[in-house]
Formats: C-alpha cells, sequence, structure tokens
C-alpha cells in the first residue's frame, strides 16, 4: 500500500500556518494494530506503542510513544488491522490528539521520556517553544 505524502499532511491538519511534520527518510512503515474492545476510530497522528499481538493506542505515561499513526483508522473488536505508522518524524505537539481518557500532561510525560532515542523528535512540547498564533 503506497502511502501518498499530500495525503498524510495538508492544510487542514491544524491551526497554524506552514508544515509541522516532516517524515525523515523510511520513517513510514505498514504495521498491524492490535485489535481492540470496542473498535474505536483512530485519528491521524494518535500516540502509538508496541503490544504484544500489535500495535496499539497509547494509554499510560509509564509507556514510551513509539510512532503514530500516518492517517485515520478504523480498529477491530477481533482481527487486526494493518495501518501506515510513522516510526521517524519531526513533529509539533500541537498536532498531536490527547487520547480519550488521558491528559496532556501525561501524554507530554510520555513524549519526553525516550521517544526522541526512538527517532521521533517532538516540538512544542513547552510553552515557550510555542509559536505564536495571530487570530487577526
Amino acid at each position: 500500500m503506497a502511502v501518498e505524502p499530500l495525503s498524510l499532511f495538508d492544510e487542514q491538519d491544524g491551526p497554524s500556518a506552514g508544515p509541522r511534520l516532516v517524515v525523515k527518510p523510511a520513517g513510514v512503515k505498514i504495521h498491524a494494530l492490535d485489535n481492540v474492545a470496542l473498535a474505536p476510530l483512530l485519528p491521524k497522528l494518535t500516540p502509538m506503542v508496541r503490544g504484544a499481538g500489535g500495535w496499539l493506542a497509547w494509554a499510560d505515561a509509564d509507556e514510551v510513544v513509539h510512532g503514530f499513526l500516518a492517517e485515520e483508522t478504523q480498529t477491530h473488536a477481533t482481527n487486526q488491522v494493518l495501518a501506515p505508522i510513522i516510526l521517524a518524524c519531526e513533529i509539533s505537539y500541537l498536532d498531536i490528539p490527547t487520547p480519550a481518557g488521558q491528559t496532556e500532561a501525561t501524554l507530554k510525560t510520555a513524549l519526553r521520556s525516550g521517544a526522541r532515542e526512538l527517532g521521533l523528535d517532538i516540538r512544542d512540547l513547552d510553552d515557550a517553544d510555542r509559536p505564536a498564533v495571530d487570530n487577526t
């Protein structure tokens, strides 16, 4: 399955101007997502972790984020689903959705602990790093 760069990152992805996601060479791979009860729809750029049976959406501050979903993906309650996972990139924290049941603080903690060593360079984690937004 070929992944078109323009289908991954377009102008409707966020409030600020300019690209905020740069995928490094060979940074997107197709992986199996583990089956998930209730089969939630996962939004693009959902933080992901490697599980025993496949990849799962990140859900715990103690887990290191290993990648991000490259596109919105419907999971399945009993079967694995193939999805493109971004494994190496530079990304703005502002574009990463906070998973249901989690807080921004726990997500920031997880992103600060080991993601860079895995090839995920997260910008804008601190308020001082955030770009000024001109709403005029």
